[in-house]
């Protein structure tokens, strides 16, 4: 990390003329000190530091409440050092009054529960993820962490937002016995898949191959409904085709206590 402290030293210089405490971290972000109970570091826009300064056009203050892991996010739309440093003086200074954003994925940990992988392990997995931005016209965005590439882009034919997950170069150590990966997907609170195995009462479990394609072959249904009917939607429709979907991967649904969360375990404080 030295020579990477040495390309951002007149940056790092600017900050500490500010009054902020800032240093490069291992995983290429800036580190400032913060306020006790808050967690404060910079990023280049929503990427770690490239090797060089040049590529640099815009800097990203994120805060974290260490309390609740809600989160604050300031970007500057131009990359000069020493008025954005001025600005997250300020920002510093207002911690109280900022408007920070919950911190809707926070893992749930359920009392009794067998960890399946150390929390080492998964730290270890989650520290070392890495995103690549799209470069050209052969390449579209993706985050990889424990050897599964994930993909989420806009694709222009739908104007629509896709997900595509690749798990054949998955590590060892998150397979199941049966050497698939277990997956679980939520779209903002709504579990849409879970193949993990349940911890205690009847749940959804899944292949995740078959999952995949039941949830491809659903995606082409509604998108031939959408492309005949311009949007014209049928509920009797869409009911049949969830009702297939569920059919295709061998899927039912718990039989009781479906909307009742009540018996949900809380949050484990930190």
């Amino acid at each position: 990390m030295d020579d990477l402290a040495s390309t951002y030293q007149n940056d790092l210089d600017a900050f500490r003329a500010a009054g902020l405490t800032a240093t490069v971290t291992s995983n290429r972000y800036i580190e400032l000190k913060a306020p006790d109970g808050y967690a404060a570091w910079i990023a280049c826009g929503d990427q770690p530091l490239p090797d060089d300064r040049r590529q640099v056009t815009c800097w990203t203050l994120r805060l974290m409440r260490l309390s609740d892991g809600a989160l604050f996010r300031f970007n500057d739309s131009e990359s000069h050092t020493a008025c954005f440093a001025d600005a997250v003086c300020d920002l510093l200074d207002r911690l109280p009054d900022l408007t920070f954003r919950p911190a809707c994925q926070q893992p749930r940990w359920t009392p009794g529960a067998v960890l399946r992988l150390p929390k080492s392990v998964a730290e270890q997995f989650n520290r070392a993820a890495r995103f690549y931005p799209q470069l050209d016209n052969d390449t579209l965005p993706c985050i990889e962490v424990a050897g599964i590439q994930s993909y989420l882009y806009v694709h222009p034919a739908t104007g629509g937002v896709r997900m595509a997950l690749h798990l054949e170069e998955a590590d060892a150590a998150i397979l199941d016995e049966a050497g698939n990966v277990r997956l679980a997907i939520t779209v903002s609170d709504a579990i849409v898949l879970d193949t993990t195995p349940p911890t205690d009462a009847e749940g959804l479990a899944a292949n995740p191959a078959q999952a995949v394609g039941a949830i491809h072959q659903l995606y082409n249904q509604i998108l031939d409904i959408h492309m005949q009917r311009d949007g014209d939607w049928n509920g009797g429709d869409i009911v049949s085709l969830v009702d297939a979907w569920f059919g295709e991967m061998g899927l039912t649904f718990p039989t009781e206590h479906l909307y009742d969360d009540s018996d949900e375990a809380p949050d484990i404080p930190r």
